[in-house]
């Protein structure tokens, strides 16, 4: 970032700096942001992850589910999961693009 420059003059002229964590709910000119993707992450764990882990849960049987998002996405499916799990998790260190997370789910 250029000192003394705001981001939106940062947009007018085509650049995009990194966004600070305290800038949640800033997004890219046509982008979400932070806060819009921790929402979409929410809603896809709710409607597709979780309805699928209780159907294998009643049938007792082990299944692997393979989710395939870009870094920032897979932060947020791995924290929703947790939240509405009950569950804490803390990210250590930046979310990269190529990478896996495994997570395991157990219901009781």
């Amino acid at each position: 970032r250029e000192p003394g420059k705001t981001l939106e003059a940062h947009f007018t002229e085509g650049k995009y700096p990194l966004l600070y964590e305290s800038e949640k709910r800033v997004a890219f000119p046509g982008g979400e942001s932070a806060e819009d993707l921790t929402r979409r992450g929410e809603s896809a764990v709710k409607d597709v992850v979780l309805p699928h882990v209780v159907n294998v849960a009643r049938s007792e049987r082990d299944e692997h589910i393979v989710l395939v998002s870009h870094g920032l996405c897979m932060a947020q499916l791995v924290g929703a999961i947790v939240r509405l799990g009950g569950g804490t998790w803390k990210r250590k260190g930046p979310t990269v693009n190529t990478g896996w997370v495994r997570v395991e789910v157990r219901i009781q």
